[in-house]
């Protein structure tokens, strides 16, 4: 796959209960937006059903943009929060559980994908 090589631009997708694993680096976060917080966060549950608070900066997306399922790529701030550099609406009939399952698969055999 193209862009994944070796990888410094890697980021790992990462379920909820995976975010405090990756305090302080960027990773790409799925989920089901079930609450705007405030003008510039959004809390989501994430594919694996933990909550998550997407925070935003004013240079990128408004949370009164966003659909019912986002991808992010952001950075860690804490075990349950995310700063997003970077958010893409999905398809209101994304499928979370199959995707839960995509993540675990990645978290288990890291090498298979960021070679």
């Amino acid at each position: 796959m193209a862009g994944m090589g070796g990888s410094a631009n890697y980021q790992p997708r990462v379920n909820g209960a995976m975010v405090p694993d990756h305090m302080g680096k960027r990773v790409t976060l799925v989920g089901k937006v079930i609450d705007q917080t405030d003008a510039a966060a959004v809390k989501v549950t994430a594919s694996d059903g933990h909550e998550v608070i997407v925070n935003f900066d004013e240079s990128s997306v408004k949370p009164d943009q966003l659909g019912a399922f986002i991808e992010v790529v952001a950075t860690v701030d804490g075990p349950t929060a995310v700063s997003a550099m970077i958010a893409v609406n999905l398809d209101d009939k994304f499928n979370m559980d199959t995707y839960n399952q995509a993540v675990e698969l990645m978290a288990k055999h890291p090498e298979a994908f960021t070679k």
